[in-house]
């Protein structure tokens, strides 16, 4: 996982941002003149996200409401498979290139790089290179994760290794490699992306169940520490979102629950049952309408708000079901 290839990538409209001085690990240096133009830009420029898993789903959405309210992205993903163990297809450089043009058609810049948040070295890498073309960032958005189920019982070390580092070790690396960026201006916002599922019991689903209930005291813990610093740190826990990772066999018979773990299930049906028991009728959410809770997060708005936990999941916060 982490000795994976990474690469920045970077064109010419990333100008606009700041184009980062890659190191030859991720990529081609930058021209003296370049330079230039990044440090006269920190003068005067917008404020400045770094966002997890910005390929496509949940992150994708974030990114372009973030562009919506004036901010610059700058997105990390893995553009891979994170395991061979995961039932759905993983993000390409062709979805963060499609993430890169609906944000910049809100007149803001988006520039990427392709790494592995497990892999704290790469962070750490991109960090610096923020730090020399900005001195500092305004927003942290963890959206990146994996999902995976299994029995308890079935459940093997592989499993939980990944659960664990993809959802909890990627999160605090990115926390650790970010937040230094934040502490000497005193001030940022922190939205880490957890889930329904870590705030009950999952079926079939103990490892990512804990993993996304861990990100929840890393939250909360995060808050204290950052309090002095005048950085918010929250969580927002979306329910069932229509993404890639959840539009597949494997999580609907999860979210249908016992007795369907091996059935052939189709769209209507599922979307017929998990509607009939939300509160609100609504089998699942789409990540557009998770995105505004993380937009407000990041606001003027937020800024009497640090330790919250807040739902995105329509009438499942009433539920005890998956």
């Amino acid at each position: 996982m982490g000795t994976s290839r990474r690469k920045f990538l970077s064109d010419a409209s990333m100008s606009a941002l700041g184009v980062m001085a890659a190191s030859s690990v991720l990529g081609t240096l930058v021209p003296e003149e370049s330079k230039a133009e990044v440090k006269s830009s920190t003068i005067e420029r917008r404020r400045l996200a770094v966002v997890t898993g910005a390929a496509r789903g949940i992150g994708r959405a974030i990114s372009i409401t973030l562009a919506k309210n004036g901010i610059d992205i700058f997105g990390i993903d893995f553009l891979g498979e994170v395991s061979p163990r995961v039932e759905y297809k993983y993000s390409t450089e062709a979805d963060i290139l499609e993430t890169k043009k609906l944000v910049e058609a809100h007149g803001v810049t988006f520039s990427f790089a392709k790494a592995d948040t497990r892999n704290l070295a790469d962070l750490k890498k991109i960090a610096e290179q923020l730090k020399s073309s900005h001195n500092y960032i305004d927003i942290i958005v963890a959206d990146a994760g994996i999902q995976e189920f299994s029995p308890i019982i079935d459940a093997t070390t592989e499993h939980w290794i990944d659960m664990l580092h993809g959802n909890v070790l990627g999160t605090a690396h990115t926390l650790t490699a970010f937040l230094p960026l934040m502490i000497p201006k005193k001030s940022g916002k922190v939205v880490v992306i957890s889930s329904t599922q870590g705030m009950r019991g999952m079926w079939n689903g103990a490892a990512y169940s804990a993993s996304k209930w861990a990100l929840i005291g890393l939250v909360k813990s995060a808050a204290i520490e950052m309090g002095p610093h005048h950085i918010n740190v929250n969580a927002v826990v979306p329910g069932l979102i229509d993404t890639p990772m959840t539009r597949n066999q494997k999580r609907w018979q999860v979210a249908m629950g016992p007795g369907f773990e091996n059935a052939e299930l189709s769209e209507e049906l599922v979307s017929k049952t998990l509607g009939g028991k939300d509160p609100l009728g609504l089998p699942w959410l789409t990540p557009e309408q998770v995105a505004p809770a993380v937009g407000f997060l990041t606001s003027p708005g937020a800024d009497a708000i640090t330790g919250a936990v807040y739902d995105a999941a329509g009438g499942t916060s009433t539920m005890y079901t998956s």
